[in-house]
């Protein structure tokens, strides 16, 4: 026994392993540290955190809450993951946030093992450089959203089809994928199996559907797609029937037809997004996609499924009308890979298309790192072209900058001049890795350090206001605007959305409704807070744009304003 363990130990690389631990430490590094300097951004990160802790305080972990009623927007994945950080760190902002560090590691060691496998370390070391060294794929995985579980399952979907084209259609490889579909589809949706769906099609269209699966084999792989969502499909229909499948589906097919939740934008919005904060990877990964590049099948292979999934990301987010920017985050794995690519096979001289691209999107993203802390420190020079009465109160907050933010714009620009002059001169190899070394390093200090400022400004003083009345025997509420902020940072439990006082008043107003579904019940909750019998302090928040309609309202009294918001009073009734 102990020969054999010698023999294993002995086989291992351990070179390899070293490269492992290198990345595993230079992940926390990145992406640990400061992860509760700021608070949860509304909506989707306290959305997020709120059904997470709505599922500690019930402990019902089989259906996914928000205001104590059933969320069905979302599947319960990502919030078992944070639940079980809270557990481990306490309800709080790290906590909420620590998941996606966790990801953040794992989605590098990964890249790493599928570059190498792919050609060799420098590949590995690039792709995990370019994603690192990314400003949006490192401050994803700072955040407590769902989407860096959910693009790190699609990718691995992707990559178990590429790896069963490869290995002449080993079903291992089917198995594989659609292990990691079905857990996309647990994490956020279908949309997870479709973005892999057109992929593979697309695929075989190109290449006269050479190595086809076929209909067992395909057969599997829906079995497998199915195998992680169905123990809990079968606990919720056991619970509640079916309803809830087709509100999901209902909710997912408006989110693809129609702006949701305010989030409308012009057609090329993904693009630009990709362009300018995905700085520096984008330029050369467009450098790539324009450039012939001569390799071996396998690896030629590779860069034509990364550039199908790059575009079948950009083109169905570009058609879904809601424009938010994590929506084509799953972009970033091929387009780091394209970017690596690409590197790797640079010595010495840059394309001129290249040289331009650095120039363009690293001046742009350069001044706007510059321009965003001076000018937030000197509101009044925004002012007089402000119209909007909350944002103009916002910038009166004192976010408490320390005055150098400023040079981080400095030095990132200062790297990019530096970086296309060794360029134009030749020396493209020194001057990639002065540019994405420099630009992970001032990126991840511009994350930690501004990003708790800005929050500041958008919520800030509302935050610390729940937060306050959290520790006080009161309801609170907001009136005129969306938000989760006064579920999680309110602290809101289950005893204040079922008071049987509510629910006597809701009978006697709504006679006729037998039973409330969760869109009736929270509308239903809310107005008996605004005029129903409530038996203890109400404090209701709204921002500057809306709070002149509610000036007068029976039964409020104003009781102040800051930085945008202001909050009312109402008193138990009798």
């Amino acid at each position: 026994m102990n020969d054999n363990l010698f023999v294993i130990f002995h086989r291992l690389n351990m070179k390899n392993l070293r490269a492992y631990v290198v990345i595993a430490l230079m992940g926390s590094v990145l992406f640990i540290p400061f992860l509760g300097a700021s608070h949860l951004f509304d909506w989707d990160e306290i959305n997020f955190a709120e059904a997470s802790r709505e599922m500690i305080v019930t402990g019902n972990y089989t259906q996914t809450q928000i205001d104590f009623h059933q969320f069905w927007e979302k599947p319960p994945f990502f919030f078992w993951l944070q639940s079980a950080s809270m557990h481990i760190f306490g309800v709080n902002e790290f906590a909420a946030r620590f998941p996606n560090a966790i990801c953040g590691i794992l989605t590098l060691m990964i890249l790493y093992a599928i570059g190498k496998r792919l050609r060799d370390e420098r590949l590995a070391g690039w792709w995990v450089i370019c994603y690192a060294g990314s400003m949006l794929p490192q401050f994803y995985f700072k955040s407590g959203i769902i989407d860096p579980w959910f693009n790190l399952f699609i990718f691995l979907g992707v990559y178990g089809w590429i790896r069963y084209v490869q290995d002449n259609k080993q079903l291992k490889w089917i198995v594989f994928s659609g292990i990691f579909a079905g857990l996309s589809m647990l994490t956020k949706g279908p949309v997870g199996v479709g973005l892999i769906g057109i992929s593979v099609g697309i695929w075989y269209l190109f290449t006269r559907f050479r190595k086809f699966p076929n209909l067992w084999h395909i057969l599997v792989f829906l079995i497998c797609v199915a195998a992680p969502m169905t123990p809990w499909v079968a606990i919720e229909i056991s619970h509640n029937g079916t309803w809830f499948i087709k509100e999901f589906f209902t909710y997912q097919t408006r989110l693809a037809t129609t702006e949701d939740a305010s989030h409308g934008g012009f057609l090329l919005y993904h693009f630009v997004v990709i362009l300018f904060l995905c700085f520096p990877a984008s330029a050369f990964a467009i450098g790539n996609i324009i450039k012939k590049n001569n390799v071996e099948q396998q690896h030629a292979d590779f860069r034509k499924w990364m550039i199908i999934l790059l575009s079948v990301v950009l083109v169905v987010f570009t058609i879904v009308q809601t424009k938010i920017a994590h929506y084509s985050s799953m972009a970033y794995f091929p387009l780091t890979f394209l970017a690596a690519q690409r590197l790797a096979n640079i010595d010495k001289r840059w394309s001129s298309v290249e040289i331009v691209l650095i120039a363009v999107t690293g001046f742009v993203f350069s001044v706007s790192l510059f321009a965003i802390p001076f000018v937030l420190q000197r509101p009044e020079l925004l002012e007089t072209y402000i119209l909007d009465p909350f944002s103009k109160e916002a910038l009166r907050a004192d976010a408490h900058w320390q005055g150098w933010e400023p040079v981080l714009g400095m030095l990132m620009l200062g790297c990019c001049v530096f970086t296309v002059i060794w360029a134009m001169r030749s020396r493209g190899s020194a001057a990639i890795t002065w540019l994405f070394l420099s630009s992970m390093v001032i990126i991840n200090i511009s994350i930690n350090t501004i990003t708790p400022h800005i929050e500041r400004y958008s919520q800030g003083a509302m935050i610390d206001f729940l937060d306050e009345k959290s520790r006080e025997d009161v309801y609170t509420d907001v009136i005129g605007l969306k938000s989760y902020a006064q579920l999680f940072y309110g602290k809101r439990t289950p005893e204040d959305v079922n008071n049987p006082r509510f629910k006597a008043w809701a009978a006697r107003t709504y006679p006729d409704v037998a039973e409330f579904d969760a869109i009736k019940w929270r509308s239903a909750y809310g107005k008996w807070l605004r005029e129903g019998d409530i038996d203890k302090p109400v404090w209701m928040v709204t921002n500057a744009r809306k709070q002149q309609l509610f000036i007068g309202m029976p039964g409020f009294e104003p009781r102040g304003n800051k930085n945008g918001f202001y909050f009312f009073y109402r008193a138990p009734q009798p």
